[in-house]
């Protein structure tokens, strides 16, 4: 239970919390604790919903949280250490399952190959809404937390 606390509070702390809906760094919308807003999800702009309370913000946390998990879960295909499974749940919460199960952070993870967490220094582009890819520091910074906590015994 320890663990999974702290898992929590790592993604809470990278992701920031916004009971309002707002647009992100590269325009896409978003609520709560980093949850990307989805097309027939009741929240703005696909729904009437502008704002939740912090309970709510907690479900949709808890829900994308296991989201995550499953697909490490689902995707690795060798043993992890608590710190590896960590820094992979957070970044598969920020990047997604598609991303992860086409990267060659899996790739290599699953080959064994000691270089795979070199990969999480690629995954620091957005995609702005005119389709233009952008270095975001705040990328640059979390992945680097990860690609730390991935390497810690």
């Amino acid at each position: 239970m320890e663990a999974y606390e702290k898992l929590k509070s790592l993604i809470a702390g990278e992701e920031g919390l916004s009971l309002k809906a707002y647009k992100d760094q590269v325009g896409k919308w978003t609520i709560g604790y980093g949850h990307l807003i989805r097309p027939g999800e009741p929240y703005h702009p696909y729904g009437p919903i502008k704002e939740i309370t912090q309970d709510q913000a907690e479900k949709l946390f808890m829900q994308d949280i296991a989201s995550a998990e499953r697909c490490v879960k689902n995707n690795v295909k060798r043993s992890l250490t608590n710190s590896q499974y960590a820094a992979l749940v957070s970044f598969v919460f920020n990047v997604g399952c598609t991303a992860f199960t086409n990267s060659t952070l899996l790739k290599k993870l699953n080959a064994n190959d000691p270089s795979a967490a070199q990969e999480f220094d690629k995954w620091v582009y957005g995609t702005n809404p005119n389709g233009e890819k952008i270095k975001l520091a705040v990328l640059v910074n979390r992945r680097l937390r990860e690609r730390d906590l991935f390497m810690t015994a």
